[in-house]
């Protein structure tokens, strides 16, 4: 059972599944595998890379504005 959590857990944090098809997977609501993964420590965005890289530089402007 370990050996498949991990699978999945692998699967979500490299965006191959999402966080909802994980959570089916293992048999989990959603607030139970937000638990999970802050338990084990794993981190998880729910922004693919190109995403959050967007993200980022949207928050760099604001606060360059914001220092103005």
């Amino acid at each position: 059972m370990q050996k498949e959590v991990y699978q999945v857990l692998n699967l979500l944090v490299s965006h191959q599944i999402t966080f909802e098809k994980a959570a089916e997977f293992l048999k989990l609501d959603a607030e139970k595998l937000a638990f999970l993964l802050d338990l084990l420590g794993v981190e998880y965005s729910f922004l693919d890379e190109e995403e959050a890289k967007l993200e980022k530089e949207a928050v760099k402007r604001l606060l360059e504005e914001v220092e103005e």
